[in-house]
């Protein structure tokens, strides 16, 4: 008996894959590694029998950095042109209509030395995708007319990014380097580079495209990884039957014998003026390469040293002196050559004055590391953490995954592919030594100092062509690379204690079988669950304080974790302006203060947020459960803190006065967002009852004291109700334990009156009118180029049947807009439509943002919604339809991939009261019986009849392209006016069950000679397709509405997005993005991908109001 079980246990262990066998304990899925003998392409299947989504992804091992000299940017438009059609399936389109209509989506990315493409699709239709994937590399067309409109959208792309700070200190960067070595070179591409000049020289850009792919795109230098249900086998046989095609050139991989940062290039002082108000001081490293050092990982040592926030480090110290508010240290480029190794730092306005100062602080950290010794316990603590991270591992998307180890095959052999980010090997001499050797490359002679602010500006020598970027090179004093070489460590500075928060209980706990559930329940005051399922008051009071807690218990990923959402409902954060910002500050005090704690918990896998929203304030911690609990008191001995005023008041002054204006310069850099997403913030503000822009908050910046933020903190449980959820590996009487710790810790504001009211802010939607279009039309707010439009189409408040229509119109409304407004029409490289539910109010969005005038965007717009959008509804087919409608359900039925997805479902759902838990099945059960009558009238109704629709179109216009609305439409001259005169919806609105919809397509709609069978792709035909409907949309580079989050939620977080995306800033320069080279890496990689998308996708609605940093490198 015992023998059997031990052999069923080890069959993993002998499985003799290289991969399979280095799995997680937690991965359930099954891998098998091979080589397809044919071409000698590499390849890894991933079995997963739970998935209701497949994907596969494909990286060559070549990148910008292989651009010939006279063609920049050639290797990302090649990523481009692959999308455009193929010799088997010549369709423009083919391949994005037949992953939209199968639930899916694609993407690709150009980095320096390599090209990835991937896609998801629904997992019965992954077979069909991967014949259409394969022939991307077998036989692309180039066709001459894809050529030369594409170029545009590449141009587009650049011209978005030429304002991002981030993107403009990264080219800075490589501007300055050896020009000998293509990491000075411009990588992007634009119509200058790809067409303009090339034709005065005689090039044929399709030529050299013809000529680059025939050199790099050869199978010794692919790897492909597919994920699907489907065996090991079969995904096997599958990879062959395509893939073996793909021609085997016996290309060599790209080398560079020289290296970008040589010693004449180092030792210089660099100085920029940025877009936006920001000082920000870059220390950059040149290094011999640490290649091959992932498995000891010595960059990772000493960043977790030198960027450590608590008390007694660099950082806490800069901070102390009013002279930053944040500093980050990892490696950045990590080449078989060389290497280079960043301290960014956050600098105040006095840290500018004292940047010598900052720079000799930053090389005593060093040598206070190298002074101290490598220290055993340190390196094992590291290597202990990520054993545990990996043990424990979540699930990514599909897509993301097959996209990362085909990449990380590049780095690594098939046996480190899995764990190579989390690998330490044990401590031994050999980690030891590579750690001071490490060290000793960290010296004054291996730098080169970029420091970049707006005092800058007239003081400059030289502009960089591609961005504008006014910058000047001077060489490094010797007199200065001899102070910091001989710096004597300041007593101040220490190294950091042991972390008090590794987890030491890792038991994974039980419930009876009868208190299980698959979605939250209440826990009563008697600590017995209930199903009040309704939206009814459902908070318990508890000393005079109405408290409702909601449990669920982890029974499918089964790990040591868990989520812990508090949330206060409180009337006093968001009821104006100053509250609000005062609400903000509060937060931010907080965060500070937490962060002696809050870091070391992030470092140990607990991560901390408290952020503010419309609805009050949200507490969050999330991870190992062991030390969850000491997180929350300590959290909330600083909120009694800060209102009884005790600790050093100074301290606290300097603080907040820190705080105070680093808030006000984010606020200020908001109009250099770019412009579709000021037309986000202004969207917000005409169609919610109450929403405060970055303007709102600005008036009243000078109006707030620290005493205002104390008052505020006394008045946290004045008037409030709290929601507590908790999921993960908890038991009811740990929520209970949870639950009295909030009561009992924060009575400290109670007066001696219970009598409450126990209200909270309520957002309601603004309804617009039938038949009355009206724009929002804000002028002279940036100087950007470009300028945005949105087109809101209001559907109101709908049921469950409505929202699925909406589900499925939202992947046609992608498709065909980004079809018809980008590839057809070239509006701009970023176009988006999409359908959103905000505060119970249902609708969709048609979004662009174009160097082109906003009255023209939105003509552009309503034709293509009541043209070719209705053309496309009318020509299509039942079988057509039922196609999205199949792909709809299969992305409402995929279960979440990781504990924390399925509290991300749930949590909204308590934030907003409806408590509808089971809403995706029962939009996925409603479609059953949709038909396309019903979406066509939906739509004819909503979206199309200019006498039924209720349209608001918000514009953003460039200072370039100010240009009057037409008489035709009613220009919003007052929005607060506007929304003064308009009636609300009702808050707190139930949804209803599906009933059938009664909106009946009109006669006139579809006229017989209207309608036509559609040209639909059929992959699995080895004969060529016909060309298809031109209606028909051009490749979905994935879900990248703002709005298309997992459940559509658009649920309050009005201003928990500033705090939130403060924090993000914040967190920035810490563990988060330099912890270790993977985070750097993979936010690199999602910059590219950004660049790819066109759009991002925000998992709050105003995340990203008062920061670009998702766009970050």
């Amino acid at each position: 008996m015992y023998l059997f079980l031990w052999l069923l246990l080890s069959v993993n262990l002998v499985s003799g894959d290289p991969v399979d066998e280095t799995k997680s304990q937690s991965d359930k899925r099954t891998y098998k590694y091979f080589v397809i003998n044919e071409n000698q392409l590499k390849v890894l299947v991933i079995s997963d029998p739970e998935t209701q989504i497949s994907a596969a992804a494909i990286d060559v091992l070549v990148g910008s950095w292989s651009n010939p000299t006279e063609w920049p940017g050639l290797a990302h438009f090649c990523e481009h042109m692959l999308f455009l059609g193929t010799k088997k399936f010549p369709d423009e389109d083919g391949y994005g209509k037949y992953l939209a209509q199968h639930g899916g989506f694609s993407n690709a990315y150009t980095s320096s030395t390599n090209t990835n493409y991937y896609f998801e699709v629904d997992a019965p239709h992954l077979h069909g995708a991967l014949d259409m994937f394969s022939q991307f590399f077998i036989s692309p067309l180039f066709s001459a007319n894809s050529t030369s409109h594409e170029i545009n959208a590449v141009n587009s792309e650049h011209s978005k990014n030429i304002n991002n700070d981030d993107w403009r200190e990264y080219e800075l960067m490589k501007r300055t380097a050896n020009p000998d070595h293509p990491y000075s070179k411009f990588s992007t591409g634009s119509t200058e580079t790809l067409e303009t000049l090339p034709k005065e020289k005689g090039l044929d850009v399709r030529k050299a495209l013809l000529e680059f792919h025939q050199q790099y795109y050869s199978s010794n230098l692919m790897t492909l990884v597919i994920v699907g249900k489907e065996p090991v086998d079969t995904l096997e046989q599958w990879a062959n039957e395509f893939f073996a095609k793909v021609p085997n050139k016996n290309a060599v991989k790209p080398s560079w014998t020289t290296i970008p940062l040589p010693s004449n290039y180092l030792k210089k002082y660099i100085t920029a003026v940025p877009v936006k108000d920001l000082n920000k001081l870059n220390i950059q490293f040149a290094l011999p390469s640490v290649y091959e050092q992932f498995d000891t990982k010595p960059y990772q040592y000493v960043s977790h040293l030198l960027a450590h926030e608590v008390p007694g480090t660099v950082l806490h110290i800069l901070k102390l002196n009013g002279w930053a508010t944040g500093l980050s240290a990892g490696l950045d480029d990590n080449d078989r050559n060389w290497s280079t190794f960043d301290v960014n730092v956050a600098l105040t306005p006095a840290g500018l004055d004292h940047l010598d100062d900052i720079i000799s602080l930053i090389f005593q950290g060093i040598k206070l590391i190298d002074d101290s010794g490598v220290e055993e316990w340190r390196y094992e603590e590291l290597r202990d953490m990520a054993n545990l991270e990996y043990d424990f591992l979540e699930k990514q998307s599909a897509s993301s995954y097959a996209s990362k180890l085909a990449a990380y095959r590049g780095d690594y052999s098939e046996e480190y592919l899995l764990k190579a980010d989390y690998l330490w090997k044990p401590w031994d001499e050999t980690a030891s030594t590579r750690i001071k050797q490490f060290l000793s490359h960290l010296t004054p002679q291996n730098i080169r100092v970029f420091v970049i602010s707006p005092s800058f500006s007239g003081k400059t020598d030289q502009e960089e062509h591609y961005y504008g970027i006014n910058y000047s090179v001077k060489n490094i004093d010797e007199s200065k690379i001899k102070a910091w070489s001989d710096v004597n460590v300041s007593p101040q500075l220490v190294l950091p204690e042991r972390n008090p928060f590794i987890p030491k209980d890792l038991t994974l706990k039980s419930i009876p079988d009868n208190v299980k559930a698959t979605v939250p329940k209440q826990i009563t005051a008697e600590g017995t669950l209930t199903d009040n399922n309704d939206n009814h008051n459902h908070h318990n009071h508890h000393h005079g304080l109405p408290i409702s807690s909601w449990y669920l218990f982890d029974d499918i990923f089964q790990t040591p974790k868990g989520d812990l959402k508090v949330l206060i409902r409180s009337p006093h954060v968001y009821g104006s302006p100053l509250s609000a910002l005062t609400s903000l500050l509060l937060t931010e005090m907080v965060t500070e203060e937490a962060n002696k704690f809050a870091y070391f918990g992030a470092l140990a896998g607990v991560d901390f947020t408290f952020s503010a929203a419309a609805e009050g304030f949200h507490v969050s911690i999330s991870g190992y459960t062991d030390k969850q609990g000491v997180i929350l008191q300590q959290f909330l001995e600083i909120i009694s803190s800060i209102y009884h005023g005790s600790g050093s008041v100074e301290a606290r002054q300097a603080t907040f006065h820190l705080i105070k204006e680093r808030v006000k310069r984010d606020l200020s850099n908001s109009v250099f967002s770019l412009t579709y997403k000021l037309a986000q913030t202004f969207l917000k503000e005409s169609i919610f009852s109450t929403y405060w822009t970055f303007e709102h908050l600005l008036e009243v910046w000078p109006l707030v004291k620290l005493d205002d933020v104390r008052a505020l903190a006394g008045t946290f449980w004045v008037d409030v109700s709290i929601d507590i959820f908790g999921h993960g590996n908890f038991l009811p009487h740990d929520l209970l334990e949870i639950q009295s710790k909030v009561e009992n810790l924060l009575n400290f504001t109670k007066s001696g009156n219970d009598a409450r009211s126990h209200s909270h802010q309520t957002i309601r939607g603004v309804e617009l009118q039938s038949g009355n279009p009206v724009s929002y039309v804000v002028r002279n707010v940036t100087d950007d180029q470009n300028s945005a439009i949105i087109v809101y189409l209001q559907v109101g408040q709908s049921s469950i049947g409505d929202l699925a229509i909406l589900d499925v119109l939202g992947k046609m409304l992608y498709q065909t807009s980004f079809n018809q407004l980008r590839t057809i029409e070239q509006l701009g490289y970023i176009v988006s439509a999409s359908t959103i539910e905000s505060y119970g109010v249902d609708g969709a969005l048609v979004i662009v943002q174009s160097e082109k005038d906003s009255i023209y965007l939105d003509e552009r717009i309503d034709n293509y919604l009541q043209v070719v959008f209705k053309q496309f509804l009318c020509s299509m087919s039942e079988e057509t339809f039922q196609t999205y409608v199949d792909g709809t359900v299969s992305g409402l039925n995929e279960p979440p991939k990781s504990q924390s997805e399925r509290t991300a479902k749930f949590w909204p759902e308590i934030i907003t009261q409806r408590y509808e838990f089971l809403l995706n099945s029962k939009k996925a059960e409603a479609l059953k019986t949709l038909n396309l009558e019903a979406v066509r009238g939906f739509s004819e109704n909503f979206l199309i009849n200019p006498h039924t629709r209720k349209r608001l179109s918000v514009q953003v216009q460039s200072s370039k392209h100010i240009v009057p609305s037409p008489d035709t439409v009613t220009e919003i001259s007052d929005i607060s006016e506007f929304k003064k005169n308009s009636p609300l919806y009702p808050s707190g609105q139930k949804l209803a069950e599906f009933t059938e919809s009664n909106i009946i397509v009109s006669p006139e709609f579809c006229p017989n000679d209207n309608v036509r069978p559609s040209n639909d792709t059929n992959p699995s035909d080895d004969s060529p397709n016909s060309p298809s409907d031109p209606f028909d949309p051009k490749k979905p580079f994935g879900c990248i509405s703002d709005f298309c989050f997992s459940n559509r939620q658009f649920y309050g977080g009005v201003i928990g997005g500033i705090a939130g995306v403060l924090f993000i800033v914040a967190s920035f320069f810490g563990v988060r993005q330099y912890l270790n080279y993977k985070a750097r890496r993979d936010a690199q990689i999602q910059m590219l991908k950004d660049e790819d998308e066109g759009f991002l996708s925000l998992d709050q609605p105003d995340a990203d109001e008062f920061s670009d940093f998702s766009e970050s490198p």
